[in-house]
């Protein structure tokens, strides 16, 4: 998995950042290891930190890339969740962290944002024709899961909002 978040600037280093606000924020709601291999590093010529650490829950132990990313006046924060051994998955989310940079006033003036709309599934419903109706193009097929006995689907469509 992949989270991204963004935050204020709060000024100072990214590796005291990671160190002395992220973690500790995140132990709040986690069983985190110690920290390991942080250092201060440039993503595509932004200033970024980036460490590791271990985290255990419902998944068993599962290891976290810590990276914060300066950019403006904000703080990317990119997690990169894997399982422990999963060291071809680790590689691939390294890789899109590292893909991080900023767009060129041409590829944000491309960009679409997209409209959400939930649909309460019917008795009956089926996943292929409701996702035969999405307007999906991120996305290789919807995706269902069962929740008390009733499908949720999300539909997308790149309208404006």
């Amino acid at each position: 998995r992949l989270v991204m978040d963004a935050t204020k600037d709060p000024g100072g280093s990214l590796t005291a950042y990671i160190r002395s606000t992220w973690v500790p924020a995140l132990q709040k709601k986690n069983r985190l290891g110690s920290i390991n291999r942080l250092r201060a590093t440039k993503i595509n010529g932004l200033p970024a930190a980036t460490a590791f650490v271990s985290v255990t829950g419902r998944r068993g132990v599962e290891q976290v890339q810590l990276t914060a990313v300066r950019y403006g006046q904000r703080v990317f924060r990119l997690m990169a969740i894997t399982g422990s051994a999963d060291t071809k998955l680790r590689y691939a989310l390294d890789g899109a962290v590292r893909s991080f940079r900023s767009l060129s006033k041409s590829e944000a003036a491309a960009l679409q944002p997209y409209r959400i709309r939930a649909y309460k599934a019917k008795r009956g419903d089926r996943l292929g024709p409701l996702a035969a109706t999405m307007h999906v193009t991120a996305l290789p097929k919807a995706r269902e899961r069962q929740r008390r006995g009733r499908v949720l689907v999300i539909r997308v469509q790149g309208e404006a909002l």
